[in-house]
């Protein structure tokens, strides 16, 4: 199974829906991605969600009222059915201890295969990512994430160079890392010389690996495979390819 992470928007750009839609459907029935997280998203709009379900994938959303925020995650209509007759459910909007009212973290249960899709807050002069990261290894640690089927994808927002932070923010993804989580990349491309991993760079002076896909070490050993989209032309957006990892098959139901 593949699973992809996808950036849409930005502050200063708006989320393409429709390249999206192009870049799902332009897969093969047999090479399509089974689960899809998506960050900066926008204010909802329910045509949106149509064109999504009309190629096959079902969504779930947490929405910015105002901003080109939020995340959600989609799954391929016939994924959950062919592993669990039950249907796949919420478990968390938003982060408990995150007083900032943002839409940034969604879990859904597929199973018993836990799939998340984060968007950090930006590093600002006193590190407001720093806190969140935190808030977010708290929770993982709670509800025992590490020890699961469980999948964090997204927008971490930690830099190469991490001067504003003083590396307080590498510090705390590396954390959160220590609760049971591998970055798929890195594991299938170690030398980040060679294959650095950039998922945006177009445009910008220092291109940076933001956007990750972390698992689970259960899932970490069935990695298969893991690569940017490779033709730019294809990216949903125009300076972010998205990240896909192929897993081995996953059995979704308990045992």
């Amino acid at each position: 199974m593949k699973i992809a992470n996808v950036v849409l928007g930005d502050v200063c750009v708006k989320p393409d829906w429709t390249r999206l839609r192009d870049w799902l459907k332009g897969h093969r029935p047999d090479q399509r991605p089974g689960i899809v997280t998506l960050q900066k998203i926008g204010p909802s709009e329910p045509r949106h969600e149509e064109e999504i379900r009309k190629v096959g994938y079902e969504g779930w959303y947490l929405n910015h009222k105002e901003n080109y925020l939020g995340v959600a995650i989609l799954a391929d209509r016939d994924f959950p059915s062919r592993h669990d007759p039950s249907p796949p459910s919420v478990l968390d909007r938003e982060l408990p201890d995150d007083d900032r009212n943002e839409s940034r973290f969604l879990t859904v249960s597929i199973g018993d295969l836990l799939v998340s899709s984060i968007y950090a807050p930006y590093c600002k002069l006193n590190g407001p990512t720093v806190d969140w990261l935190n808030y977010l290894r708290t929770h993982v640690c709670k509800e025992g994430f590490g020890q699961r089927k469980s999948l964090l994808c997204g927008d971490f927002n930690v830099p190469k160079i991490d001067d504003k932070s003083k590396g307080r923010l590498k510090q705390a993804l590396g954390e959160l890392k220590e609760l049971g989580f591998c970055d798929l990349y890195r594991q299938a491309h170690p030398c980040p010389e060679e294959m650095p991993g950039y998922t945006r760079h177009c445009g910008r002076k220092y291109p940076s690996r933001l956007h990750l896909i972390l698992a689970s070490r259960s899932l970490a050993q069935r990695l298969g495979s893991a690569y940017m989209e490779p033709e730019p032309g294809l990216w949903p957006r125009k300076d972010a390819p998205p990240l896909v990892v192929g897993l081995d098959d996953i059995e979704c139901v308990n045992g």
